[in-house]
């Protein structure tokens, strides 16, 4: 009877075996026949996760547009690859009449097609027209349309019919679009006109400046006889035979070129003996309009053995024989900023200061001729990308400044105009903007009104202000950031 029982427990065991063998099998082969598209073939709702697709081996990628070395290359797969696209779930608020995921072959035009048409005064402002001067005139780089390359301008005001002219203002010079992205390219950073309004600088990141001779329109490279990639403008240096000084690329800056661009000649290929500087680096200089003294600036960077922390010199003819300012802490220069005052007098310049701990302040000073001492006038801003130079009034009482601050989140940093009293030392406030940055702050001739660009994203607008503070837009679409010319 064991043995029967044995026997028994034996053909059990194996017909168990055999059905989970035979199960098996046919799992196996239902696996292989089952396919993702046939599952959610006809439910009439999405996929998810979404169906695979194959690539062939042969399919390259978008090129990618990295350094110019690697650009245009293929990158081709050696064996098919399956590989599962994931649409992500939409942003919260997400418009449901547009595609999502985003196409994002699309690109949108520069700047966006959804700024106001100018000429803009409006309504509220135009009764301001019978404050201004008879005459304002404004070179500008203009927007004709969103997806088209800026050019220039005229903008003339029209009193009496309370409009704003624009007439096409004729020189040989591209404006580039600026480029979004790792490699932004060339960009129009600052307009320099002459003293007797024939010669235009213009001023480019990323490249070289342009010198226009108004008087047919004709530009050509700033420099001559190039030994670094790219020059750009430092000072107008004398009126008659017309000069300018021009600084080289080469860092730290040693040299620069004196050119008279009448004669298109260079007068001196050296600009400054390395024991006039001494160990910094060359940051600015700016002549007298009387022509009697040139100011120069000089960051000199912590050296062992030497300085422990950043130093910018102020010096007249040269830092060797009279230095007229030593800040501790400075450790760079704001381009532009050293101006002196119509009546040669006195000198301005910014400095952005790195205190204990890394604060930093945009620092401005003046330097009086007269009593021989410089002195800290105002706090500009705390961050080391203060690039705003200040402006002198045209009778030489009132220096124009911007003043920088974050908004209440932190996000964006906010500018406005302030107005600082040269010999009381007090400051006042003359615009009250709470979310838009500002650029490029000028003195009317009349000395009543400043202009200044206002940067809207994806392009800029110039506007005007009185010393009451009531302002006019004035003209544009412009560039963000958009240097002009008042004459």
């Amino acid at each position: 009877m064991r043995k029967v029982r044995d026997l028994l427990r034996q053909l059990i065991g194996v017909f168990i075996f055999l059905v989970l063998a035979v199960a098996l099998v046919y799992i196996l082969k239902w696996g292989r026949g089952f396919s993702t598209a046939d599952s959610f073939a006809g439910s009439g709702t999405s996929a998810y996760p979404p169906p695979v697709t194959q690539e062939p081996a042969s399919s390259p990628s978008t090129p990618y547009p990295g350094p110019l070395e690697t650009q245009g290359t293929q990158i081709v797969q050696s064996s098919p690859t399956t590989r599962a696209t994931l649409v992500p779930v939409p942003p919260p608020g997400w418009p449901t009449n547009e595609p999502w995921p985003p196409d994002a072959s699309r690109s949108t035009p520069y700047p966006t097609d959804n700024y106001p048409l100018f000429p803009t005064p409006d309504q509220s402002s135009s009764q301001y027209f019978d404050q201004l001067p008879g005459a304002i005139t404004l070179w500008f780089p203009y927007f004709e349309k969103a997806d088209t390359a800026p050019t220039f301008k005229e903008a003339k005001i029209d009193v009496a019919n309370k409009a704003v002219e624009l007439t096409p203002f004729s020189v040989e010079l591209k404006i580039p679009t600026p480029l979004i992205g790792p490699d932004p390219g060339p960009v129009l950073v600052d307009l320099h006109l002459s003293s007797d309004s024939r010669w235009l600088v213009a001023d480019f990141a990323y490249s070289s400046s342009q010198l226009i001779d108004l008087s047919t329109g004709k530009s050509r490279e700033l420099a001559f006889n190039l030994s670094s990639p790219y020059w750009k403008f430092v000072s107008w240096v004398s009126n008659n035979p017309v000069k300018l000084l021009a600084f080289g690329s080469e860092v730290p800056i040693k040299n620069g070129q004196l050119i008279n661009v009448d004669k298109a000649e260079v007068e001196q290929a050296t600009l400054l003996e390395k024991d006039a500087i001494e160990d910094g680096d060359l940051a600015g200089i700016a002549y007298s309009p009387d022509g009697a003294n040139r100011a120069i600036t000089v960051v000199k960077p912590p050296t062992a053995g030497v300085r422990k922390n950043w130093i910018t010199e102020v010096c007249l003819q040269d830092c060797k024989t009279r230095k007229i300012a030593e800040i501790e802490g400075g450790a760079s220069f704001v381009d532009g900023s050293l101006q002196w005052s119509p009546n040669s007098r006195n000198l301005i310049w910014t400095v952005v200061v790195m205190g204990d701990g890394g604060k930093l302040e945009a620092q401005s000073w003046i330097y009086n001729m007269d009593t021989d001492t410089a002195k800290l006038l105002d706090v500009l801003g705390s961050s080391v990308k203060y690039i705003y130079p200040p402006t002198w009034s045209p009778d030489g009482s009132t220096i124009a400044v911007l003043k920088t601050v974050q908004n209440s989140d932190g996000s964006k940093e906010i500018q406005n105009v302030f107005l600082i009293d040269v010999i009381k030392g007090e400051e006042r406030q003359l615009t009250n903007f709470t979310n838009y940055q500002l650029s490029h702050l000028q003195w009317l001739p009349d000395g009543n009104w400043l202009a200044f660009t206002v940067n809207k994203g994806d392009y800029g607008e110039i506007w005007i202000t009185n010393l009451d503070g009531k302002i006019l837009p004035f003209a544009g679409p412009t560039l963000p950031n958009a240097p002009y010319i008042l004459k």
